[in-house]
C-alpha cells in the first residue's frame, strides 16, 4: 500500500507513491490545504501496439498479451494510475482520524 499528500478534495496531489504514512505526514505540515490518503491503483485505459515484420509467423497467446498473424505483431496492455483512496491523517483533525 502507498500513500500520498493530496488537496482536501482530493483532486491535487503534492506527492504520491510513499511507503508509509509517516513519510506522508513530513510534507503535510507546511500546508493548511493537505490531507494524507492511502491510495489505490486503477486502470485508466488499453495501449495497443502494432508492428509490422520482415518475417512471417503466427502466434496467439492471449494470456502474454500479444499475437502474430502473419507480419503483423500486435500487444497489449492496461495502463494505471495511482488515485487517492482513503484519507488517514488531517492536520486540521488529528484526534479525529486513524
Amino acid at each position: 500500500m502507498t500513500y500520498g499528500v493530496y488537496t482536501r478534495d482530493l483532486k491535487g496531489v503534492k506527492i504520491s507513491e510513499l511507503h508509509s504514512a509517516e513519510a506522508a505526514k513530513v510534507y503535510c505540515y507546511d500546508s493548511d490545504d493537505a490531507v494524507v490518503c492511502s491510495e489505490k491503483e486503477v486502470a485508466t485505459g488499453l495501449e495497443v501496439t502494432i508492428k509490422f515484420s520482415r518475417e512471417w509467423h503466427f502466434r496467439l497467446r492471449p494470456s502474454l498479451k500479444y499475437m502474430n498473424l502473419g507480419f503483423v505483431h500486435t500487444s497489449w496492455r492496461w495502463t494505471h494510475c495511482k488515485v487517492a483512496d482513503k484519507v488517514v491523517y488531517d492536520p486540521k483533525n488529528e484526534g479525529a482520524m486513524k
